[in-house]
């Protein structure tokens, strides 16, 4: 896997970098579920707001869909938004952002948005194989999936959700072309991190999009910039806490992922230097 350049600068021809050309993004977050059996949570559809807020100047399109708006938030709205992403050229990025429930169930793993039903997954939810069939037809190179899966086993009165191990292999399979982050390990948890009102994982997700990740002074964030940092910071406030955490990566793409580029560095520095 290739490591982002030292110093400043563009792409350099030793070390590739692919999602150099446009930014496309769809970011889905459910708080609040139609099913009566189904939990509600408390700061996904927050969560996905704010990584819309940061993205949203550098890429030519952030599609934000939150049960804010739940007659948009359908299973056929995030696919047709999907589709809608996935005509892009080879050298765009395309970003799939989800945080909610996640569940598996017969063999698929499903994303639930707010008008799911237990009892009709595979007709109402977003299920993982629909998702990567559109995605794998994009002729763009880069293609990023994060799920914060709050949690996986949302039906009341079930044990605390964890993330399952056939939820997690099934997030992981196929993933050629891709480059797939999730918030924790199977049996695991997605902690919240209620002071901050974000889940623990946004939160370090949101310090790295915003150039904490940027170790090499490159002036973009890739998507290996953005585990390592978001990784090491929230293991370290797990531990803190007396909890576990640790966010699962799997990478296969031939060079490395710009996700953001920091244009609100540059504006600064464009602007101070205009004014000398």
């Amino acid at each position: 896997m290739p490591s982002a350049a030292k110093g400043k600068g563009a792409e350099t021809a030793d070390v590739p970098f692919v999602g150099t050309g446009q930014h496309w993004a769809v970011l889905v977050g459910v708080n609040h579920y139609d099913d009566p059996y189904i939990r509600n949570l408390t700061v996904c559809s927050d969560d996905v707001a704010a990584i819309h807020q940061t993205l949203a100047p550098g890429y030519a399109v952030a599609r934000l869909l939150t049960d804010t708006t739940p007659e948009q938030l359908t299973r056929a709205n995030v696919l047709a938004a999907l589709a809608a992403m996935a005509e892009a050229a080879a050298d765009d990025l395309l970003l799939f952002s989800f945080s909610g429930h996640g569940v598996a169930e017969g063999g698929e793993s499903y994303l639930l948005p707010c008008n799911d039903r237990l009892a009709a997954l595979k007709y109402i939810a977003l299920a993982l194989s629909d998702l990567r069939a559109i995605l794998d037809q994009s002729p763009a190179r880069a293609k990023v999936i994060v799920l914060d899966a709050c949690h996986s086993s949302p039906a009341l009165g079930k044990a605390p959700p964890e993330m399952t191990p056939e939820f997690i292999r099934r997030v992981f399979a196929e993933a050629e072309g891709m480059a797939t982050l999730a918030s924790r390990k199977q049996g695991q948890r997605s902690w919240e991190w209620s002071e901050q009102w974000r889940s623990a994982f946004t939160y370090y997700l949101l310090e790295a999009l915003h150039g904490r990740a940027d170790f090499d002074g490159k002036g973009f964030v890739t998507v290996t910039d953005a585990n390592r940092y978001v990784t090491d910071r929230l293991k370290a406030w797990a531990a803190e806490r007396g909890l576990t955490q640790t966010p699962t990566f799997q990478y296969a793409t031939a060079g490395d992922i710009v996700l953001c580029r920091l244009w609100r560095i540059v504006a600064v520095i464009a602007a101070y230097l205009h004014s000398r």
